[in-house]
């Protein structure tokens, strides 16, 4: 949702330069390359469910923040923005996802409950995040609704990575 909403309200309601918000994005997202590796690292060191609530905080922290750095329209702050989002927020959740998902089920039945849940999870909420995203926004003018939508898609996540057990120091299962 981020970076599909972020370009849209950028440009569509900031009137920003589609550049500024794409290239805002591109660095953000090149730090991945670095970030993901390095956070999924930790997480075998701190926990996934650990690092996955951290990140989730974050992302709640942020979920205005991120908007009022936007509405600058500054490119500096753009890029700020991005940079937080992205590299830091996300990526504490998204860098231990594939261990924490994959260490919840025995190693027979593992990729068949990765990918329904991963694919279906993804499709219905991931895939629609952008055009609720959109919607709120549009049927409100403003963009709290659509902190509050990613706030409480953090909530739900944090309950469900909670209800789960921690995988990190568990290594009877590791085929």
């Amino acid at each position: 949702m981020i970076r599909a909403f972020a370009v849209a309200y950028a440009t569509g309601t900031l009137r920003m330069d589609t550049s500024t918000a794409l290239w805002a994005i591109t660095l953000a997202s090149a730090l991945e390359i670095v970030d993901i590796p390095f956070l999924g690292w930790l997480s075998d060191r701190i926990g996934r469910r650990a690092m996955v609530c951290i990140g989730l905080l974050c992302t709640v922290l942020y979920a205005f923040p991120f908007f009022w750095l936007l509405e600058t329209r500054s490119t500096g702050m753009v890029v700020l923005a991005m940079l937080i989002v992205i590299p830091v927020c996300k990526d504490m959740v998204f860098g231990p996802q594939a261990a924490l998902v994959a260490e919840l089920f025995d190693a027979r039945i593992r990729y068949s409950g990765v990918r329904v849940g991963r694919e279906f999870g993804g499709a219905l909420f991931g895939g629609t995040a952008p055009f609720i995203g959109a919607a709120l926004h549009s049927a409100t003018g403003s963009v709290a609704p659509v902190a509050l939508y990613v706030i409480a898609g953090c909530v739900v996540t944090a309950f469900a990575v909670l209800a789960g057990r921690e995988t990190a120091h568990d290594r009877d299962d590791h085929v």
